[in-house]
């Protein structure tokens, strides 16, 4: 075997096995340990954030169909125009915004993907990367990667998990590629008005940045959370490259198809990235969510379902001191995590969270990035008088302490 193996840097070097790893294969490993140690007890889900539905039965059957012609076999490169053309429909039924398949639009392999893929095409040594904290980690990381700096904009409660873009120091402005926004955001649940993309634009065009706008959990709406684009904006095509994904709102997680959309140019530079990486989706995969962009009925009673439980869960956690922000997204519940539960005391909103886990098998996701708090996700695929039930029977002893 050969010695001192040359591993990259960025990944820790000769010591990547100790590095830093992904924050949901942490989680997940976790789980996995937990589920070894207590084969018999049920946890109670409610950590990453996978829908556990299925997609609509009309775009699996058309998938299944797509996928027995021979034709649909062969490489998909940079997408097929029915999937484009019922993207842009989509983007201009659900938000008034008109994007042209190909030129301003184009497929991608989920968000995740994308992410590395615009790190990859606008962020050099040196640059600066403004990006909401706590968040998804991909694009900060990818960043950091290619020897990027990464700008935190903290989120708190007291801004309504918003960033404060004036305090942004002028020696950072002027080094600043990039400014990374994600609406609804994960974790606060926060969902974005116009009037906040308006003073986005507006920053990012007084400062020549791109605004790169992940809208995963965009397509997830409702009265009290309405469809927001970015690019409803007038004048944020000029400057804005905006992602959406099938992954949460037509539960699609594992399917790994969205879209990139956005000013020409920006497309144009994902396009270049992607031909070099990728060989596209796979055909079907693409028809079968060409159907369920159509199918607005199945998100909305996915939203519903999603609301429900968020309800169930924050009453019963709210008589234990517990407190949330007002008209945030379903998807997520993001709240502070306690200091003391009965005699036992917490340094950390991962602290709390491991005890959660092993002491009352309830999965949750920490972020200690801003403060202590804890994200549950209101996929758990379960009624909300059994998670009501259930949270009570785990949690009525206990008394906490904030």
């Amino acid at each position: 075997m050969i010695s001192n193996l040359p591993f990259a840097a960025r990944i820790g070097g000769s010591g990547f096995e100790h590095f830093e790893i992904y924050k949901f294969s942490h989680i997940q490993e976790l789980q996995r340990r937990e589920r070894r140690l207590h084969p018999h007890r049920k946890p109670l889900d409610f950590s990453i954030g996978r829908p556990r539905e299925t997609p609509s039965p009309a775009a699996i059957e058309e998938m299944r169909t797509s996928a027995a012609i021979g034709g649909n076999h062969f490489y998909a490169d940079c997408g097929c125009m029915s999937f484009m053309e019922a993207a842009s429909h989509y983007m201009d039924r659900v938000f008034d915004v008109s994007v042209e398949p190909e030129v301003e639009l184009l497929p991608s392999m989920g968000s995740k993907n994308a992410l590395t893929y615009a790190a990859l095409a606008h962020l050099n040594p040196g640059d600066v990367l403004l990006t909401t904290v706590p968040g998804y980690p991909i694009l900060p990381n990818f960043a950091r990667y290619l020897g990027a700096e990464i700008f935190p904009l903290p989120l708190h409660e007291k801004n309504g998990y918003f960033p404060d873009l004036t305090a942004i120091p002028a020696s950072v402005l002027c080094r600043a590629k990039m400014l990374h926004l994600n609406y609804p955001n994960n974790p606060t649940g926060a969902c974005a008005s116009l009037e906040f993309f308006r003073e986005a634009v507006e920053f990012c065009r007084k400062n020549f940045l791109i605004l790169l706008h992940d809208a995963a959990y965009a397509g997830l709406w409702d009265e009290n959370c309405p469809p927001r684009s970015a690019l409803q904006v007038p004048g944020a095509m000029d400057l804005t490259l905006e992602l959406h994904s099938c992954s949460k709102a037509h539960a699609m997680t594992g399917w790994r198809i969205g879209w990139v959309c956005g000013q020409r140019k920006l497309v144009a530079a994902y396009r270049r990235i992607k031909e070099n990486c990728d060989s596209g989706q796979f055909l079907p995969i693409q028809h079968g969510a060409a159907v369920a962009l159509a199918d607005d009925a199945h998100c909305r009673g996915a939203m519903g379902r999603m609301r429900r439980r968020m309800e169930a869960v924050e009453s019963v956690l709210a008589l234990k001191g517990f407190s949330f922000a007002k008209n945030h997204h379903p998807f997520y519940s993001y709240t502070r995590a306690p200091v003391r539960a009965g005699e036992v005391t917490f340094s950390s909103g991962e602290d709390f969270c491991a005890w959660l886990m092993e002491v009352h098998g309830i999965f949750t996701v920490p972020w200690d990035e801003v403060d202590r708090r804890i994200r549950f996700a209101m996929t758990i695929p379960l009624e909300p008088e059994e998670l009501t039930m259930q949270l009570r029977d785990r949690l009525d002893q206990i008394s906490f302490s904030f």
